[in-house]
């Protein structure tokens, strides 16, 4: 756990080290390309930097929100306390990636894509193992679809530094 934090933080310096995504190079372009927006909250992969920041935002905020309703519901105190150390983590990890995506000019505001929503309800849902047990694998699957994405993004990325993480 705690080397995917400093990978994730070391890629997202690297991330806001690179700078805006303008691209002012060629003073005598007429049309500048930029990225296509993508709002917090949609169901969308990770394809660019930007992209990875603002879902890396979305998958901290659904660990909090699962650790929260692990700390309510949980009868069992070792549970309880995974919820108390993952939403910990991630609130420093989301702390971290608010400050570099001002760094880098991506606006962002906390939100959960609709996936997300629907699995936080149906694991709320739950009580007793039943809850416990999801509750793990959910948080099992969220940090798989983090590695996932960062493997993903580092396998296209030509920056050698961003390959290398």
């Amino acid at each position: 756990m705690v080397t995917y934090r400093f990978i994730l933080l070391g890629f997202l310096s690297l991330l806001v080290a690179c700078g805006p995504r303008e691209n002012n190079n060629d003073a005598s372009q007429t049309k500048q390309t930029k990225e296509p927006v993508i709002e917090v909250g949609e169901d969308v992969q990770a394809e660019t930097a930007y992209d990875f920041l603002i879902d890396a935002n979305m998958n901290s905020e659904i660990q909090i929100a699962l650790s929260k309703a692990a700390e309510e519901k949980s009868n069992n105190p070792e549970v309880k306390a995974l919820g108390q150390q993952i939403a910990i983590e991630n609130k420093i990890i989301q702390n971290n990636i608010i400050q570099l995506s001002e760094a880098a000019g991506v606006e962002m505001d906390p939100a959960l894509s609709v996936e997300q929503l629907g699995l936080l309800d149906s694991i709320q849902s739950l009580s007793g193992n039943q809850f416990d047990e999801a509750y793990i694998n959910a948080v099992i699957a969220g940090h798989q679809e983090d590695i996932e994405q960062f493997t993903r993004l580092a396998d296209k990325t030509e920056e050698p530094i961003s390959r290398n993480l």
